[in-house]
């Protein structure tokens, strides 16, 4: 596993699988899906949740527990070294009362074992995140976003773990996009499979 397994992440066979500094954090979601993770030293494997009693990761779960996720959970599964948090979008309230509903991006600390739960951003329900990336200190998450005037197309928005702020970054005006962020500068592919390079701080564009 440690070879194929990196910061970027490996998915496979309905396991997505990312590397943190003890562990490797995996979201499962073939039969049953939940969270857990692999000790490096000793190769066991535990839940991602330290809630007494909890019964992870069914529907009667603790409602912060941190097995819980779901199949698009596996897509957006990120680690900051620097805060030791791994990060995660989760839909939240799915037939609960439509002002508690929410996809959520939450995190817990894995590199000290603080495996409690905590909420940092919530979009609408209905807003699917395809894909999230880490960088410097921030999160790029991306999603399928419907302009004012009924035009598809793909939003990427930027989370800043230090300040916690959540901004705009580009917004295309199609559908499809793959992306992956290094430092300053957005790598995408098109629907054509074209590659372009975005610099994040000037706007500027560069095939």
């Amino acid at each position: 596993i440690s070879e194929e397994v990196s910061s970027e992440g490996y998915y496979g066979g309905g396991v997505r699988f990312i590397e943190t500094k003890n562990t490797f954090v995996f979201c499962d979601t073939r039969d049953v899906v939940g969270m857990a993770y692999i000790d490096k030293a000793t190769g066991e494997v535990f839940p991602s949740c330290n809630i007494p009693g909890c019964t992870h990761p069914d529907e009667s779960s603790a409602p912060l527990c941190g097995a819980i996720c779901d199949h698009f959970t596996a897509y957006t599964l990120c680690y900051s070294p620097e805060t030791g948090r791994v990060y995660y979008f989760r839909k939240e309230n799915i037939f609960g009362p439509k002002e508690k509903q929410g996809n959520v991006l939450y995190s817990f600390d894995i590199d000290n074992m603080d495996l409690t739960v905590r909420e940092h951003y919530r979009l609408p329900l209905d807003i699917r995140v395809e894909s999230m990336k880490y960088s410097d200190g921030k999160l790029y998450f991306g999603y399928d976003h419907t302009d004012e005037n009924g035009n598809l197309g793909f939003k990427i928005d930027s989370y800043d773990t230090m300040t916690h702020t959540v901004e705009n970054v580009i917004r295309f005006d199609h559908d499809g996009i793959e992306f992956t962020v290094i430092g300053d500068d957005l790598y995408y592919e098109d629907s054509n499979g074209v590659i372009s390079r975005y610099r994040i701080s000037s706007g500027e564009t560069e095939v």
